[in-house]
C-alpha cells in the first residue's frame, strides 16, 4: 500500500518547488569564468568563506579565521582549472576527480572537503618559538629544517611537511620519546607495552581458538542416522536395568524415561513430567547460562520459554490477591495436614529497593509508587491534602523499600513468600490493615496463625502497642479475630536481639552496670588479646579480628554476635580475667542461654555441642521455661530496678547503665509471647515436639538473599523488577534449595530434595482472541437499599475467594448465604437494620475527628482493635447467628463483614473529604506548539500500530472492513487540484520544517482531520485519565463516551457515510476503531506520563538513579 503524505507538509508546494529549481541550477554546466562569477554571487557561501574576483579573471574562495587572518584560499583561473592553499603552501584536496570546474555544485564540494581537512598543528610551544626566530633548528649538515610560521598561528613547522593529516589527525603535537622527560618517558611507555599486550593475548586467543577448530574437524565424529538409532536402540536395551536399579518414583527413573521419551518423540510433542519442570526450574534459577549449555550439550530438557510459563503463570503484583491465595494452598497442600500442622507463624520483614518507575502497558498500572493498601492510601492521600493543600492527584512517594509477609509452618518445612507491598516510610498504623488482612485470608485458606515474627525497629513496636490488647505494661499478643479462643503472639526476631544486645555491649557511649561491676566490651578486647599471646592451641578459639574490631557491615552479622554472646567467652572470661569481668560473663551467659532456648534447629545439635538448651521442646512444662521467667526476666527485673534507683545521675546516664529500651522492650516481648505460645502449642493434639528456630525469620533473609543473587551485579532491584522475580522465586521455593548465605544471617545448608509427585504444575494460559464485541462481565452494583452488612455479605458471595478450595471458605459462603435469604424476608429486614446500625454507631465514634495525623490513624485502629478482642463484640455475633440460626459461629464471616465494613465506611469519609475540598478549576487545559506537532508524529504512528494489530489478530472477513477505514486516516501525497499546487497553501512552515526533519524514511503521515481528533483526545487524557488507579480499557471507556469526541469522529467519516451500502458494517468497524485507537494512545502517553515523573523525582531529589550503590555495598565500602 503506498503511504500518502498530508497537504500541510507536501513537498510539491511552491515553496519546495522553488528550492528544487535552485537545486537544478546548482548542476548547470559553466563555460566561462564570467558565467561563473555571475551565478556564484546568487549563491550564499558557508560561514567564514568569502568570493574575490581579482582583474585577472582569477576568482579566489578565501576562509577568514576569528583575528581575520587567511588560512584557505581556492583559486580558480579562466580556464575553469583550480588549486588549494594552506598559508601559501599548496595542499590536495581527497574526495575531488575534476580537475577543472564545471558547475556552482563542484565549488561546493571542493569547499566542503576543505573544510574536513585536518591540518597538522605543527609544534606551537612557546618554549621552542624563540629557537625558530634565531634559525637554530639545523640538521647536522647545517641547513635548517624548521622554520616559523606566524600565519593564521605561530607555530614551528618542518620543510618537508605535508601540511594536511591522512586519513585522520588527533591534533595533538608528536615528539619522540627519546627527548621526552623521565616522567613522561615512563607514561608513554607504560601505555605502549599494555597497547602490545592486548595485541599479544588477542593473537594467542586467536591461535587458541584456530587449533581448536582445527581438532574438532579432524577428531569429530559425525553422527548419521544409523548411530542415532543405535542410541535408540542401546537405551531400549538398558530400560529393564535402569528400572530394577532405581525405584519407580525415584528422580533417576524419572530423568531416564524423560530423554528416553524425548529421543522418541517429535521435538512438539514432548510432555515433560511436572517433576522434571521443576527440576529444571531450579538449575535455571541457578544460571540461566548454565542451563542453557546443559540444554546445548545434547541432554533433552524443556526450554526457558516452555519454564517462564511455569514460573509466570499469572501476574505477580503487589498486595494479596486470589491467584496468590489459589497458590499457597496448593504448594503447602494444606488440606492433607494435621489440625497442628496447619499452625503457622506470619514473618514480616523489609528489604532496600531503588526508586524506579514503570509503566504496564497491559493493565495501565504505574509501578514503583509506594502502595500500602486501598485504605492507607486514601488516608495519606487526604492527610497530605489537608496539610500542603494540594490537589488529590499530588505526586506520590516512589517506593524504597519493599515489605514482604512470608508464611512459615511451625511443625512442618513450609516456607511461602506471600505478598509483598513496595513502601517508601512505613508507620506502625500502615501495618494494621495489612496485618487484619493476611490473618484473614490465611484463615480462610485453612491455616491458624499463631504468632507474628517482626524485628525490633520503631514501626513493629508502634504497630504492637496499637493492636495488642493486654492489659500489662507489656504488649506482646493480641486475640485472633477470626477465632473465639486463640491468640496472635507477638516476636520480636532473636537473630536482630542478639545483634542489639551485643551492639549495646559494644558500643562507647554506653557504661553497663551490674552490682556495681562494669558490663563492658573491654574484656571481650581483653581476651582476644590473651589468645593472641597464645602460640600453641587455646580455648578461646571463637575470638577473631572480626569479632572485637566491628564495622558498619559485621555489625549486620548474627554469626559474628553469637559467637561473642557464647558459652566459650563467658567461660574464658572466668579462667582468665579477674573478678571485674564476673558480670560480663554472667551477662554473656544468660544472653547465650536466652538464645539457645530460641534457636533450637534440629533433634540432635544439643548432643553435639553439649548445650541442654538446645534441646528440641517436649512439653508444656520444660524447666527453661522455669529459668526464662524465675531467673532470666527477674535478673533483668533486678538491673531495671539498680538503673532507676540511682539518682545520683541524671535520667541521660542512668540509661547508658542498662541496654536501650527497644532491645529491652524486644526481649521481654519475646520471651512472654514464647513461653504462652509454647504453652498453647502442646495443649493440641498430637503435637509430640517443636523446634523454636521456627519462630524465626531466617528464611525471609534467604527469600531476600534470591532476590540480590537474581541481579548478580544489582543488589538492588527496583519495585518492577522485585515483583516480576517474586513469582519465579514462589514456584523455586517449592523445591527444597540448598542454603543461600547472602542474606545476614549464614544459614544452615538443606539437602536439594526435588518431589517425585505426579500432580500437574499451573501453567500460564495462552491469550484468547477476544472478539470486537465482546463486554466485560456485569459485577453486582452495590445498593442504596441494602444496609451495609448485605452488600458486604454479597460481595463476599460474589468475590474470587468464594471459590477457592477450602473447607473455610465453603462454611463462610453458606453462612454468607443463609444471612442474606433471612434479611431477604421483610418480616427480619428491621432487625438487620438494627444490627447495621450497631456497628456503624461504632465507625462513626471512631472517624469523626479527620485524619490531619498520624496520631488520628494509630487511635483510630486502636479502636477497631479493641473492639474485635472484647466481649461486647463476640457477644453481638453470637446474638445475630442465634437470631438467624446459624451454627457454629463462623469467627471468620464475622471478623471479614465487620472488618470490610468498616474500611468502606472510613474510605466513604475520606472520599467526602477530599472531594469537598478538591480544586473548582474546571478550565479546559492548552497545547503548546512542541505538542501540537508531537501529534503528527504520534498519530502517524498509532495508524502503523493499528494496521499491525489488524492483520495479526483479525479475521480475512474484518481486515476488508477495518483496513480500508483507517486507510481514510493517511493523507495522500498525490492528491491536488490539477495544476500542480496544493490546496491549503497558506499552512504552518514550522509545521512542516518539522515534519520533514525527524523524517528518517518510513513516516506515516495522518490527514488534518485526524490530527484534530486527536487534539481533542490529548485535551481529555489531560482532563479524565488517572493513570495508576484505572486500567487501559477503562480509561478508553470512559473518555470514548464522550460527545465531542465522537462529533468529531463521525466528521472524519462524513465523506462516504451516504455512499457505503454496507452502512451497519461500517459503523461496528468505526465503534472498533476509535475504541482500539484510544487505548493505544493512552499507553503511549502512558509511557511518556512515567518518564516525566521520574525525571521531575531525579530533578527535585537531585538524584541519579543509574548504577547506584546497594546498601550492603555502601556498608562494605566504609569498611575499607
Amino acid at each position: 500500500m503506498q503511504y500518502r503524505m498530508p497537504r500541510k507538509f507536501s513537498l510539491c508546494s511552491k515553496k519546495h518547488f522553488k528550492q528544487s529549481q535552485k537545486e537544478v541550477s546548482l548542476r548547470l554546466s559553466i563555460k566561462k569564468i564570467h558565467y561563473l562569477k555571475i551565478k556564484i554571487q546568487q549563491q550564499q557561501l558557508p560561514q567564514q568563506w568569502v568570493s574575490l574576483f581579482t582583474a585577472k579573471n582569477i576568482l579566489k574562495f578565501c576562509k577568514i579565521t576569528e583575528d581575520d587572518k587567511v588560512s584557505y584560499c581556492f583559486t580558480v583561473h579562466e580556464d575553469l582549472s583550480f588549486y588549494v592553499t594552506y598559508c601559501s603552501n599548496r595542499i590536495e584536496v581527497n574526495g575531488i576527480e575534476d580537475e577543472k570546474i564545471a558547475n556552482i555544485e563542484t565549488i561546493f564540494d571542493v569547499i566542503n572537503e576543505v573544510d574536513k581537512i585536518h591540518i597538522c598543528p605543527g609544534n606551537n610551544d612557546d618554549k621552542f618559538i624563540y629557537l625558530a626566530e634565531n634559525r637554530k633548528f639545523l640538521n647536522i649538515e647545517g641547513v635548517p629544517i624548521a622554520s616559523l610560521q606566524t600565519i593564521p598561528t605561530k607555530t614551528i613547522r618542518h620543510h618537508n611537511c605535508t601540511i594536511v593529516k591522512y586519513p585522520k589527525s588527533t591534533n595533538k603535537t608528536f615528539t619522540s620519546h627519546r627527548f621526552l622527560i623521565d616522567t613522561k618517558k615512563n607514561q608513554f611507555l607504560r601505555a605502549f607495552f599494555r597497547k602490545e599486550n592486548r595485541f599479544v593475548k588477542k593473537g594467542i586467543a586467536d591461535m587458541k581458538l584456530e587449533k581448536f577448530d582445527s581438532y574438532a574437524e579432524t577428531n569429530s565424529i559425525a553422527v548419521d542416522e544409523s548411530t542415532a538409532s543405535d542410541m535408540i536402540k542401546i537405551m531400549n536395551e538398558h530400560n529393564a536395568q535402569i528400572s530394577a536399579t532405581y525405584s519407580e518414583n525415584s528422580f533417576q527413573k524419572l530423568f531416564w524415561d524423560s530423554q528416553l521419551k524425548a529421543v522418541t518423540t517429535p521435538k512438539k510433542s514432548i510432555r515433560w513430567h511436572p517433576s522434571i519442570i521443576k527440576w529444571c526450574i531450579y538449575l535455571r534459577n541457578k544460571s540461566s547460562s548454565a542451563y542453557e549449555s546443559v540444554r546445548k550439550s545434547g541432554i533433552y530438557l524443556p526450554s526457558q520459554r516452555t519454564l517462564r510459563d511455569y514460573t509466570h503463570f499469572y501476574k505477580s503484583t503487589s498486595g494479596f490477591s486470589y491467584e496468590l491465595d489459589l497458590q499457597i494452598i496448593r504448594e503447602s497442600k494444606v488440606h492433607s495436614l494435621s489440625n497442628f500442622q496447619k499452625e503457622v507463624c506470619l514473618v514480616a520483614d523489609e528489604m532496600h529497593i531503588k526508586e524506579g518507575l514503570v509503566y504496564d502497558k497491559f493493565t495501565g498500572d504505574l509501578i514503583g509508587y509506594s502502595n500500602t493498601g486501598d485504605i492507607n492510601e486514601h488516608l495519606l492521600q487526604l492527610e497530605k491534602q489537608v496539610h500542603t493543600e494540594q490537589s488529590a492527584d499530588a505526586r506520590q512517594p516512589l517506593a524504597t523499600s519493599m515489605l514482604v509477609l512470608m508464611v512459615r509452618g511451625l511443625f512442618t518445612d513450609f516456607s511461602f513468600p506471600y505478598a509483598s507491598f513496595p513502601t517508601s516510610s512505613l508507620t506502625g498504623d500502615q501495618l494494621v490493615p495489612i496485618f487484619y488482612e493476611a490473618v484473614l485470608r490465611l484463615e480462610k485458606c485453612g491455616f491458624r496463625v499463631a504468632c507474628n515474627t517482626l524485628d525490633g525497629n520503631s514501626v513493629n513496636r508502634k504497630f504492637f502497642k496499637i493492636v495488642g490488647n493486654n492489659s500489662s505494661k507489656i504488649t506482646y499478643y493480641t486475640k485472633n479475630p477470626c477465632s473465639i479462643d486463640r491468640n496472635i503472639y507477638f516476636i520480636s526476631d532473636p537473630p536482630h536481639l542478639i545483634k542489639t544486645t551485643r551492639n549495646c555491649l559494644a558500643s562507647s557511649k554506653r557504661s553497663m552496670k551490674f552490682n556495681d561491676k562494669a558490663i563492658s566490651w573491654k574484656f571481650v578486647k581483653e581476651l582476644y588479646d590473651i589468645s593472641l599471646k597464645s602460640e600453641g592451641l587455646t580455648c578461646i578459639h571463637k575470638l577473631k579480628y572480626e569479632h572485637v574490631n566491628l564495622t558498619p557491615f559485621s555489625k549486620m552479622r548474627v554469626d559474628l554476635a553469637a559467637e561473642v554472646l557464647s558459652s566459650t567467652v563467658s567461660n574464658g572470661m572466668r579462667t582468665f580475667l579477674s573478678d571485674e569481668a564476673e558480670e560480663t560473663a554472667n551477662f554473656i551467659e544468660k544472653f547465650d542461654k536466652f538464645f539457645d532456648m530460641l534457636n533450637v534447629s534440629n533433634y540432635l545439635s544439643t548432643y553435639k555441642s553439649l548445650k541442654p538448651f538446645k534441646a528440641p521442646y517436649r512439653w508444656s512444662a520444660d524447666k527453661r521455661l522455669q529459668w526464662l521467667k524465675d531467673e532470666f526476666l527477674a535478673w533483668i527485673e533486678e538491673w531495671e530496678k539498680q538503673v532507676t534507683e540511682r539518682k545520683d545521675i541524671p535520667a541521660k546516664e542512668r540509661n547508658k547503665l542498662i541496654l536501650s529500651k527497644e532491645t529491652l522492650l524486644g526481649i521481654k516481648i519475646t520471651a512472654y509471647s514464647f513461653n504462652d505460645l509454647l504453652k498453647y502449642l502442646f495443649t493440641l493434639p498430637d503435637v509430640k515436639s517443636f523446634l523454636s528456630e521456627k519462630l524465626c525469620q531466617d528464611p525471609l533473609e534467604k527469600h531476600f538473599g534470591l532476590h540480590r543473587q537474581r541481579g548478580r551485579t544489582n543488589e538492588n532491584p527496583t519495585s518492577a523488577e522485585f515483583l516480576k522475580n517474586q513469582q519465579a522465586l514462589r514456584v523455586v521455593s517449592s523445591i527444597r534449595l540448598d542454603g543461600i548465605i547472602n542474606g545476614n544471617t549464614r544459614g544452615n545448608k538443606e539437602d536439594t530434595n526435588v518431589p517425585t509427585d505426579g500432580e500437574p504444575l499451573p501453567k500460564r494460559r495462552k491469550l484468547v482472541k477476544s472478539s470486537s464485541t465482546d463486554t466485560p462481565a456485569a459485577t453486582s452494583p452495590v445498593s442504596p437499599e441494602k444496609t451495609e452488612i448485605e452488600n458486604v455479605l454479597q460481595m463476599i458471595i460474589e468475590s474470587p475467594e468464594s471459590k477457592l478450595p477450602s473447607i473455610s471458605v465453603t462454611m463462610i459462603i453458606k453462612a454468607a448465604k443463609q444471612l442474606l435469604l433471612w434479611s431477604s424476608n421483610k418480616v427480619n429486614e428491621q432487625k438487620m437494620k438494627q444490627f447495621n446500625q450497631y456497628l456503624i454507631t461504632f465507625f462513626k465514634i471512631w472517624t469523626t475527628l479527620t485524619v490531619t495525623t498520624q496520631f488520628v490513624r494509630e487511635e483510630t485502629w486502636k479502636r477497631f482493635a479493641l473492639f474485635v478482642s472484647s466481649s461486647e463484640y463476640n457477644t453481638f455475633w453470637a446474638s445475630v447467628y442465634s437470631t438467624v440460626g446459624i451454627t457454629p459461629c463462623p469467627a471468620i464471616l464475622s471478623f471479614e463483614v465487620t472488618f470490610r465494613m468498616f474500611t468502606a465506611y472510613w474510605k466513604k469519609q475520606t472520599l467526602a473529604r477530599i472531594s469537598a475540598t478538591a480544586s473548582t478549576d474546571s478550565s479546559s487545559p492548552s497545547l503548546s506548539f512542541d505538542e501540537q506537532n508531537a501529534l503528527w508524529y504520534v498519530g502517524g504512528y498509532v495508524i502503523r500500530r493499528m494496521r499491525t494489530k489488524i492483520n495479526k489478530n483479525s479475521t480475512a472477513k474484518e481486515m476488508d472492513m477495518l483496513l480500508p477505514l483507517l486507510d481514510e486516516l493517511v493523507e495522500d501525497h498525490d492528491e491536488d487540484n490539477g495544476d500542480g499546487e496544493r490546496e491549503d497553501e497558506e499552512d504552518n512552515d514550522m509545521n512542516k520544517s518539522w515534519i520533514n526533519c525527524i523524517n528518517r524514511g518510513g513516516l506515516v503521515y495522518c490527514t488534518n482531520e485526524f490530527h484534530t481528533f486527536l487534539y481533542s483526545l490529548e485535551i481529555q487524557v489531560k482532563l479524565c485519565c488517572n493513570y495508576g488507579k484505572n486500567n487501559v480499557q477503562s480509561m478508553a471507556e470512559m473518555i470514548g463516551q464522550k460527545e465531542e469526541l465522537k462529533e468529531i469522529w463521525d466528521k472524519i467519516f462524513q465523506e462516504n457515510r451516504d455512499a457505503d451500502a454496507a452502512a451497519e458494517c461500517r459503523s461496528q468497524g468505526k465503534s472498533f476503531l476509535l475504541k482500539e485507537i484510544i487505548a493505544i494512545y493512552i499507553t503511549i502517553r502512558g509511557f511518556r506520563h512515567t518518564s516525566r515523573i521520574m525525571e521531575m523525582y531525579k530533578k527535585d531529589e537531585k538524584k541519579n538513579l543509574q548504577k547506584r550503590k546497594s546498601l550492603r555495598s555502601t556498608l562494605a565500602a566504609s569498611e575499607e
